[in-house]
C-alpha cells in the first residue's frame, strides 16, 4: 500500500467506527501522513536527461567499461543517479 492509500483507509475507518475517540485519533494520525513542504530547494546543477544523452551514455559505457559513474556524469552533465538509471535500464 502507498501512503495516500493508507490515509484514505484511515479516513474510511474513522467514518465507520462508533467510538468518537478512535475516529478522532485516526484523523489525527492521517494528518501526520502528509509530506511537509520543503524549507529550501537547491537549484538544478545538471541538465535534463534526453534520449540522445541516454544513448550516448550507453555507448560510452560500452566503449569504456572501466569508466566510473562519476566520470560519465561529469562528461555528460547529468547526475550520477541518472547515469546509474540509464545503465540499469530504468531510464529511457
Amino acid at each position: 500500500m502507498t501512503i495516500p492509500e493508507i490515509r484514505e483507509q484511515m479516513l474510511a475507518a474513522a467514518a465507520q467506527t462508533f467510538d468518537p475517540a478512535i475516529a478522532e485519533q485516526l484523523k489525527v494520525w492521517e494528518q501526520h501522513l502528509h509530506r511537509r513542504a520543503p524549507v529550501r530547494r537547491a537549484p538544478r546543477h545538471c541538465r535534463p536527461l534526453t534520449d540522445a544523452t541516454a544513448d550516448a551514455i550507453k555507448e560510452y559505457a560500452a566503449a569504456h567499461p572501466r569508466a566510473g559513474y562519476q566520470i560519465m556524469s561529469a562528461r555528460f552533465g547529468v547526475s550520477i543517479g541518472r547515469v546509474s538509471e540509464v545503465l540499469a535500464g530504468k531510464r529511457i
